[in-house]
């Protein structure tokens, strides 16, 4: 199986049946000898074949980070690469605390309306609403649900810490 250099990166280049022609020295550069040496170094040129294979996997798992356009590709190349069906929708809602202070700290209170005075009105939420929110939603096909434990690892093994997310089956 010939390996196609022009594919591999430069620092990995190595065109090993030419090394081992160079090699020997110019009387035993016959076409038998040639190839009786290729035979013996059958073993070297599979491993470094499965080194360049290693070596653009690891590159391409490298390019994956916690954005959403570069999650939803690594969620699509490994789950869904025929379709890529797999969508993430990011949260367009947070909800922002409001501080009341101590007394202590000697800090106005929050301002406060009536329904009838048309300001906003200032909502406290219960600390479970902050806790519960969610950070964006991974739209993802019915037919994919059974491989929900390895979707679930491979979206906390990339996103962000401390960010939430739900999965929607569609």
């Amino acid at each position: 199986m010939a390996l196609d250099l022009t594919k591999v990166p430069a620092r990995y280049r190595l065109n090993i049946e030419a090394l081992l022609t160079s090699l020997l020295p110019a009387l035993l550069r016959q076409k038998r000898m040639v190839a009786w040496i290729q035979a013996l170094h059958l073993p070297l040129l599979s491993l470094y074949e499965q080194f360049i294979e290693h070596v653009k996997r690891s590159t391409t798992e490298l390019s994956y980070n916690g954005q959403t356009m570069m999650l939803e590709k690594a969620l699509n190349d490994r789950f869904d690469p025929g379709f890529r069906r797999i969508k993430i929708i990011n949260s367009d809602t947070e909800l922002e605390p409001v501080y009341l202070n101590f007394v202590s700290e000697q800090q106005p209170a929050p301002a406060l309306y009536l329904d009838n005075e048309g300001e906003p009105l200032l909502y406290i939420n219960a600390w479970n609403e902050y806790t519960n929110q969610v950070g964006f939603t991974v739209q993802v096909p019915r037919s994919l649900a059974p491989k929900q434990a390895s979707l679930q690892a491979r979206i906390k093994q990339l996103k962000l810490a401390l960010i939430r997310h739900t999965i929607v089956y569609k």
